[in-house]
């Protein structure tokens, strides 16, 4: 089915709205056909995190969390204030409907515009424990293969690193807990020159 003749038949199907979460938004299900991205949104998507997005879709069957889209002021559809990147990909492999978090269209401008400013600042905000993630990524690796993994990891040589993380350095080192009997196992050197010891 072409882009213009899906366009006009998911424009017959209403959006169907669901529960309301406060301040006039709620959660429900638009057509992908209605939405488009915001025009300040000022996180670019490129065509790998695209293809990886697209990717994800493939593996887990349909979407991985809400976008967020905000009901336009004049006319039909919505404006997409969060999750741009997954719209663009659901777009390309023709999916018709998508769950979303609804703003309502009385909320402002300046409004929306900092909302879609959190949403992409929070993700930035957060830290990656490399620890944990390589305990997960060892884990899909070993039951699931390497193609998921991948995916988990976002990229092959993020999968490498992770994997690498069990192998070298201090991945699979486990240590006992502290007690004063260690120190009796510490090796000591004795200067020649001055007659003191140091531990090794």
């Amino acid at each position: 089915m072409t882009k213009r003749k899906r366009t006009m038949a998911t424009r017959k199907r209403k959006a169907k709205r669901k529960e309301e979460l406060g301040n006039g938004v709620v959660q429900g299900i638009v057509l992908t056909a209605d939405c488009k991205p915001h025009p300040e949104n000022y996180n670019e998507h490129p065509a790998s995190q695209i293809e990886y997005l697209k990717g994800s879709i493939d593996e887990f069957g349909g979407q991985v969390g809400s976008i967020v889209v905000q009901k336009k002021k004049r006319g039909k559809g919505y404006l997409v204030i969060d999750g741009n990147g997954f719209w663009e990909s659901a777009w390309e492999k023709e999916i018709p409907e998508l769950r979303a978090d609804i703003i309502p269209a009385s909320w402002s401008t300046e409004q929306v515009k900092a909302y879609m400013m959190v949403a992409n600042e929070s993700a930035r905000l957060s830290i990656a424990n490399d620890a944990k993630q390589a305990k997960l990524i060892k884990e899909v690796y070993d039951t699931k293969g390497e193609a998921l993994a991948v995916l988990a990891a976002g990229a092959k040589h993020r999968l490498a690193q992770l994997l690498a993380m069990g192998t070298n350095g201090l991945g699979n080192v486990e240590f006992r807990e502290y007690d004063e009997s260690v120190a009796d196992e510490v090796k000591y050197h004795k200067c020649p020159k001055c007659g003191h010891s140091f531990p090794q």
